[in-house]
């Protein structure tokens, strides 16, 4: 029957193939390592279990046969997993005991050598008194590791979920088996986190299937507390994921948006620009108004070239009127430049060309307003002709003072260059908070 009971565990593997346990969080304490490894059947004075510990894992006798080599020599020997555990609890209750004692006992401490109280406490230190202290202490252990524990009692800290897996998946193979780390339970959060490049596995036979769904292009993985699996969130509004089961989305540039950013976008495209479009309605309005205003200029040009020689004509100053007649229709095909694609240039243009049309009708008009006061000066007309009011003249008047008015403007787009700024804005009506 002995005989028997002895199977090995390595029948049971295709059975137990895709089972879960978890495990502490612990590391390997050196300082531990390190006493154990100078610990010696002849140099231990003070640790009444190290002999026996001894002798079962050389399978000897102190004193005969065993020799005086140390523990961790064995190339089989391995630190327990709850050395650290041990070590932990050890400190968490002399933190415990030493806080009860400093707050209940008067300094110097002094026992009564008959019970558990301390002289000037008249009550009895129990075992309730030092769980409510437990529950409170706030240390870093030696294994470097922070004690402390919730209201429930758990000290915080993290949980590792193992993963009995199958490490040689085929049919006509030896399989080996292990015990995977896929994820781990962070107390302090609540969360539960997933290693990237590890595998679950469910099942037995060692299946590789993952009951939890993997996202698509478009959507990213986030923790849910109460369930092993993650959900699927899509990325919305500027964020986007173009790869599978991502851990988190990426932002578009800034004159970019999510193609879909209402149900998960997968790539950016570019953000419509406004400005004002040929296409627009105040863009239609304007070409309409700038067509009639050019129709009519080109009429009234078109009369005074028909009557250009007759004394009504002549008498208006025909020159002046003929400068006066161009930036009226300058400033109306200017029309067509404020609905050009903003640009350093364009708006370079535009600023020259309007400064530039109304400085023609301007000083058109005030160079014609100076010669018909020079002409009529005190109320009558002056038998002499005044000086310098022939057409040359008041035509090079007129440009000297556009001129000074172009060369303003031209040192003006020197200290103030112009240029394009862009500025996002979210539409109100159709925006996702995300």
């Amino acid at each position: 029957m002995c005989e028997a009971s002895v199977q090995s565990a390595s029948e049971f593997n295709e059975i137990v193939a895709g089972m879960w346990g978890l495990v502490p969080s612990l590391k390997k304490d050196m300082s531990f390592e390190n006493y154990f490894s100078e610990l010696l059947p002849e140099s231990n004075v003070r640790n009444p279990w190290f002999q026996d510990y001894y002798q079962d894992r050389f399978d000897c006798s102190i004193g005969s046969n065993c020799s005086n080599v140390s523990v961790t020599a064995d190339p089989d020997f391995q630190q327990y997993s709850f050395v650290p555990l041990v070590i932990d609890a050890v400190y968490s209750a002399a933190h415990a005991i030493h806080n009860c004692i400093m707050d209940n006992c008067p300094k110097p401490v002094v026992w009564h050598p008959n019970n558990r109280s301390c002289q000037g406490h008249n009550s009895t230190i129990s075992g309730e008194m030092l769980l409510d202290y437990l529950y409170d202490v706030n240390f870093t252990s030696p294994t470097g590791k922070a004690i402390r524990f919730d209201t429930s009692g758990n000290v915080e800290g993290k949980i590792n979920i193992v993963n009995y897996q199958v490490m040689q998946p085929c049919s006509n193979c030896n399989k080996t088996y292990e015990l995977v780390e896929v994820c781990y339970w962070d107390s302090k959060s609540e969360r539960l986190y997933f290693y990237p490049d590890k595998t679950p596995q469910f099942g037995p036979l060692g299946s590789v299937e993952s009951h939890c769904r993997e996202c698509s292009p478009g959507f990213v993985k986030r923790v849910v507390i109460s369930s092993c699996c993650s959900t699927c969130d899509a990325c919305l509004g500027p964020n986007y994921t173009n790869s599978t089961s991502s851990a988190q989305c990426q932002t578009c540039p800034y004159t970019m948006w999510g193609n879909r950013p209402l149900t998960g976008s997968t790539d950016c495209v570019d953000i419509d620009e406004s400005y004002l479009k040929p296409s627009d309605l105040w863009g239609i309005i304007l070409i309409v108004v700038a067509i009639i205003g050019l129709l009519a200029a080109a009429f009234v040009g078109a009369v005074f070239v028909w009557f250009w020689n007759t004394p009504i004509v002549k008498s208006s100053g025909r020159e002046q009127m003929a400068l006066l007649l161009t930036g009226i229709t300058l400033c109306f095909l200017l029309t067509i430049v404020f609905l050009i694609k903003p640009s350093p240039a364009v708006c370079g243009l535009q600023r020259i060309g309007s400064w530039f049309c109304f400085s023609l009708i301007l000083c058109a008009l005030f160079v014609k307003l100076v010669r018909i006061a020079r002409i009529f000066r005190k109320g009558k007309i002056s038998p002499v002709r005044p000086k310098c009011i022939g057409p040359i003249h008041q035509i090079l008047f007129t440009f000297l003072l556009v001129g000074i008015q172009m060369i303003l403007v031209l040192i003006s787009l020197l200290i103030v260059f112009p240029g394009v700024r862009k500025t996002r804005q979210n539409n109100e009506t159709n925006q996702d908070d995300f």
